[in-house]
């Protein structure tokens, strides 16, 4: 039976794979289509779209022998999307369209353990659909005012996604590449790495100057992430954000700083508490406020190129009876060399996050994440950063303008072995026993272990790219306490992503 639904996995992503070759290869030029020119122009009436194709594969780790810890899926997404362009004024819709297959319906052991793996995961979120949920939901839906008074201030209202870190782009790709893998995505994303992603319904309001930009949002967040039904809001999350750019090179040469704010009200109705405590509750009650600071800046030096990135972040607040004091700090640096074959980029750096000591002092310590996408900082995301030390080391190499390969390295402790093991991305749900993050305990252990990885990224065009990725993690103190039947695992999926 596992083989059979294994095939029909590799069948349906050979078969997209062959159906994107032919479009590459056909006369079809791969753009936004303009279908409409309004009169005196007015503006322009265009159709995108974005189809992706992917399969993954886990051997997890292993709570005993017993367990459906090894299993394969596939998922194809489609995005269809019709915008209106003018001088002042963009509007967008987009439609989504999600259907799973092959999920695994007997990968969730019971706690400490939890699923065991993404797919597990999903199967969670959608237990009622079975192994193969589907739907089609409202992805995107806003208006956008572009500087409409001509004095930098713009505004967009409706649904919409959200990435922290990216409220400035530059005109240097590479500067642009560093920000996207190593800046954004850690508070608040759209998780669209994951099969359904997740939007935000409210507005924002941004003031952009030669020197500097100013952004400020009132949201919340909807379902998603990994729930099919990713149409609705979570109407009791109010999410605030802003944030304040000093752009590349206007105040230190070759480098941006940014300073943020967020507010996070969390009075959800799950049932489901994620931290040390353990005690049972029926609702959320969280109140977090987050300060932080992110330089980031790339140097000319000897024949290549030095980075240098920090970023930093300090929490207070309320989380349910007890008092929310946390922190977070990132330090990286790199260096590109530019003069010898493949450009080889070594990279390392050192993140920690605060994590709680004592589960009875009346306070909370554990560095809350909020709405990020954890995928981004582990490929392998069976960790994420709250209660985290990771020591890490990145090799990026360019045989050809279009190929990307990139291997990871990372150590991994938990800050407070009092505290536990966290994964997730932050809430996926409005109601119900599913809060968003997973606690495994740490068995009084410190040690979490070790994660190499490799992938490559394939630009066959700019609309087309296919990317593969293999991730290994060696088990240490907490996975050997925790997984007595296996605490090494193996994580492996396989992509095609068309954009038109």
């Amino acid at each position: 039976m596992f083989k059979s639904k294994l095939k029909f996995c590799f069948a349906n992503i050979m078969g997209f794979t062959i159906f994107f070759i032919c479009l590459l290869y056909s006369r079809f030029v791969f753009a936004d289509v303009e279908i409409y020119k309004f009169p005196r122009n007015i503006g322009t009436l265009s159709f995108s779209g974005e189809i992706l194709g992917r399969y993954e594969y886990r051997d997890w780790f292993d709570p005993k022998p017993g367990f459906d810890n090894q299993y394969g899926f596939f998922f194809k997404r489609t995005r269809l999307g019709l915008r209106f362009n003018s001088e002042k004024i963009n509007a967008f819709v987009q439609g989504q369209y999600i259907h799973l297959f092959n999920l695994p319906e007997h990968s969730i052991a019971p706690p400490p353990y939890g699923p065991l793996g993404l797919g597990a995961v999903y199967y969670a979120h959608n237990k009622n659909q079975g192994e193969s949920p589907y739907r089609v939901f409202l992805k995107s839906a806003y208006i956008n005012f572009n500087n409409p008074f001509n004095i930098g201030i713009s505004g967009k209202f409706g649904r919409f996604d959200y990435i922290d870190g990216l409220e400035v782009m530059t005109d240097n790709k590479k500067f642009n590449f560093l920000k996207k893998i190593r800046i954004r995505h850690r508070l608040i994303s759209s998780m669209d790495w994951t099969a359904i992603g997740r939007s935000f319904d409210g507005g924002e309001i941004s003031y952009d100057h030669r020197k500097f930009n100013i952004l400020a949002g009132i949201t919340h967040p909807t379902q998603g992430g990994f729930d099919v039904d990713a149409g609705d809001a979570i109407e009791n999350i109010d999410l605030l954000y802003s944030t304040f750019t000093i752009k590349r090179s206007e105040l230190i040469p070759d480098t941006e700083l940014r300073l943020f704010y967020i507010y996070y009200d969390d009075d959800r109705h799950v049932t489901q508490r994620v931290d040390n405590t353990m005690l049972p509750v029926s609702e959320a009650n969280i109140t977090v406020h987050t300060l932080g600071f992110s330089s980031l800046g790339i140097y000319k030096l000897g024949t290549g190129e030095m980075d240098l990135l920090l970023w930093t972040a300090l929490q207070f607040g309320d989380w349910y009876e007890l008092d929310h004091k946390a922190y977070a700090l990132a330090a990286e640096i790199g260096y590109q060399f530019n003069n010898i074959p493949l450009k080889p980029w070594l990279r390392g750096g050192y993140f920690i996050s605060s994590g709680d000591s004592d589960p009875k002092d009346g306070d909370h310590e554990t560095f809350y994440q909020l709405l990020p996408s954890s995928w981004a900082y582990a490929r392998f995301p069976f960790y994420n950063a709250m209660n985290s030390k990771d020591l890490f080391g990145m090799l990026i190499l360019k045989p050809t303008d279009n190929l990307v390969l990139r291997s990871d390295w990372h150590f991994l402790w938990l800050d407070e072995s009092d505290d536990g093991l966290y994964s997730g991305s932050g809430a996926t749900q409005e109601r119900g026993n599913i809060f968003g993050y997973l606690y495994r305990p740490s068995m009084e252990k410190e040690y979490v272990g070790n994660l190499l990885d490799i992938s490559a990224t394939l630009n066959v065009s700019k609309n087309l790219n296919f990317t593969a990725y293999y991730g290994h993690a060696f088990g240490g103190d907490v996975m050997n306490k925790l997984f007595k039947g296996k605490s090494d695992a193996d994580y492996f999926y396989i992509e095609t992503l068309i954009q038109f």
